[in-house]
């Protein structure tokens, strides 16, 4: 989370963050993929502790990164910030476990396929980054 929301802060335009933040996100599973199949592994039980752990620390992901989202300029629209940061953050999640199966391409290129079919999105005067 903080190397995410780290490199999301020292950044000045959407498009940015969102390349700094993926490219953060997928630098960390590529460092630590232990840490990852802690938090994200598909087999972790749906109800007890450890569940709303996991459930707390992924709302928390997603708020900070709606927030450094909200803190940019030409991003004024709370709903469409949140709306769009859980759908990046589901994305991020598939394309990770993809990877890390395959590891056919390198996290830098699977990097940069998220941010492909992100990007058009978060661009200011393209829809919902902007409304």
């Amino acid at each position: 989370m903080a190397a995410v929301v780290g490199a999301v802060e020292k950044t000045s335009t959407p498009r940015e963050a969102l390349r700094a933040g993926i490219h953060a996100f997928f630098e960390f599973v590529d460092r630590d993929r232990s840490s990852w199949r802690v938090l994200f592994d598909e087999t972790l039980p749906t109800e007890g502790g450890v569940a709303r752990r996991v459930g707390e620390y992924r709302a928390r992901i997603a708020e900070l990164v709606a927030q450094a989202l909200l803190a940019q300029p030409h991003v004024s629209s709370s709903l469409h910030v949140e709306a769009l940061s859980i759908a990046l953050l589901g994305a991020a999640e598939a394309l990770v476990r993809w990877w890390l199966h395959s590891e056919a391409i390198t996290a830098e290129d699977t990097a940069e396929l998220l941010i492909a079919a992100f990007e058009p999105g978060i661009e200011p005067g393209t829809g919902s980054a902007r409304r």
